[in-house]
């Protein structure tokens, strides 16, 4: 079901996208016809970017948390915007009629701060204190790895094979004096 979700919501960013594109082109016929001296042929422009990024008041009702937060963030950046404080996201939780398990605001942001941290494979703390998707990040650091983690791992990797035939991974036999 999380995957139905995901897809569904990055077709709604693709159309998104198209709304756009679609409103920056009016207003291009527009501009035109105005410097030709004619009226705006189209009025509508952003009615249909407007109805594609509201929200339903029961589009999260039921939904898992990170598929909420995913939808949440990747809808802001459709629109221009970027990484979000735990307060824009919760806002938009709230809106989007997600159901907290608290009646306490503060102890819902506590959760969702702490579920943010958790999940660090789908999410990225900015050092400003914002979230995004890491996806949006590819260069940054990796949850729980350094740079003295990798060269460890790579260390290891090397100890293990050495004294071994890079063939079969077996042991190599030692030659023994035969004096």
């Amino acid at each position: 079901m999380d995957d139905f979700r995901l897809t569904i919501s990055k077709l709604e960013q693709r159309l998104e996208a198209q709304l756009k594109e679609v409103a920056e082109t009016k207003q291009a016929i527009n501009l035109l016809l105005k410097m030709g001296g004619e009226p705006p042929r189209f009025t509508d422009i952003d009615a249909g970017i407007a109805s594609a990024s509201t929200v339903r008041s029961d589009e999260y009702y039921g939904q898992p948390l990170s598929s909420v937060v995913g939808d949440i963030l990747a809808r802001n950046k459709t629109y221009g915007g970027s990484a979000m404080s735990v307060n824009e996201i919760y806002e938009g939780m709230v809106k989007g009629g997600y159901k907290f398990e608290t009646q306490s605001e503060d102890n819902a942001k506590r959760g969702l701060r702490i579920s943010l941290t958790k999940n660090s494979t789908k999410f990225h703390r900015l050092p400003g204190g914002n979230w995004g998707l890491l996806e949006w990040y590819p260069k940054a650091k990796q949850p729980g790895k350094s740079v003295a983690d990798e060269d460890s791992e790579i260390d290891r990797q090397i100890e293990t094979h050495e004294g071994r035939d890079t063939k079969t991974d077996k042991p190599k036999e030692r030659a023994t004096d035969a004096a």
